[in-house]
């Protein structure tokens, strides 16, 4: 990973899961009403 360059977190995670079928567990915390599930399922797909 270069630190010089723009680093899109969940395109790193998309592409190790389908090249090497690695998975994954993320926490996403916040109050409550911040559309945390929404981000969660957004993510996800």
């Amino acid at each position: 990973m270069r630190l010089n360059q723009n680093y899109d977190f969940f395109k790193v995670i998309v592409n190790r899961v389908k090249r090497y079928n690695e998975s994954y567990d993320i926490t996403i915390v916040g109050d409550r009403g911040l559309g945390k599930s929404a981000f969660g399922l957004g993510a996800a797909l």
